[in-house]
């Protein structure tokens, strides 16, 4: 029976973590790099870029809506034909 039985290996170690975080300073450089200063980044303005955001993403949205309506139209159009022509055969 120890030959029919198969071996692995198993880790009893936790799965290693991922450090998706970039430290501090390589953040603080990027912003810095992309902003500029912090002295002209206020609470109004990023409450502005936030809103922004999102109205960008809702007409992201319904731009998608209006792609997949298409389909799905497109879809129904040609199982209806699909119909037809086996009607008429």
């Amino acid at each position: 029976m120890a030959s029919d039985a198969r071996s692995f290996a198993l880790s009893l170690r936790p799965p290693p973590r991922k450090r998706d975080a970039e430290p501090l300073s390589q953040l603080i450089g990027r912003i810095n790099d992309e902003r500029g200063h912090f002295r002209n980044i206020t609470e109004d303005s990023l409450r502005a870029e936030i809103e922004a955001r999102g109205a960008q993403e809702d007409l992201e949205d319904k731009e998608a809506v209006v792609v997949e309506d298409k389909e799905a139209r497109r879809k129904e159009i040609y199982s209806a034909r699909v119909e037809l022509l086996q009607l008429i055969a």
